[in-house]
């Protein structure tokens, strides 16, 4: 999934390594590790097109298909899980 980091405090969170991005990088993240980023009020969603920097640095065209069903079933598990979730 898709994300724009909007801060960071350390290096790691809960075994997500972000020593390779800074705050405003927009870079794919399994699902799991997206969601644990945006609880914790770290990253937003990303949709649309974007440049994004994977964890080897080299840049790729973002898939706009993929980030929106990916920001959906984060949705889904939000919901299932009692979430309110935060606006930011």
């Amino acid at each position: 999934m898709l994300v724009r980091l909007t801060r960071k405090l350390a290096d790691r969170i809960d075994g997500v390594d972000l020593t390779s991005h800074s705050v405003g990088d927009v870079f794919e993240v399994a699902l799991h590790a997206a969601q644990l980023l945006i609880t914790e009020g770290w990253a937003v969603p990303f949709e649309g097109e974007a440049r994004v920097r994977s964890a080897d640095t080299s840049v790729t065209p973002a898939p706009k298909e993929s980030t929106r069903a990916a920001a959906s079933l984060f949705a889904d598990a939000a919901r299932a899980s009692g979430s309110k979730g935060r606006r930011l």
